[in-house]
């Protein structure tokens, strides 16, 4: 299931939101978001995919999940 943290950067002295996917037999999965709001989207929508087919997001670089992420933000509106 996924969790979502709220973590704090010193040296950014930024506030973000981390997502956590876990599940027995596969690695976590750890994005960052700027808000709560983004990090719950993000976990509903992909939480079932991750266990479905992890390969596919441990593969992909955090720069193409941002852009993927973003793709879909922009359909949305």
């Amino acid at each position: 299931m996924a969790s979502i943290q709220r973590s704090f950067s010193t040296s950014l002295n930024s506030e973000f939101w981390k997502v956590l996917i876990r599940r027995k037999g596969l690695p976590t999965f750890c994005l960052n978001f700027n808000t709560k709001e983004e990090a719950e989207n993000w976990a509903k929508e992909n939480e079932f995919e991750y266990i479905k087919n992890p390969k596919k997001y441990l593969l992909m670089d955090r720069l193409e999940l941002k852009r993927e992420r973003e793709r879909k933000r922009k359909n949305l509106k």
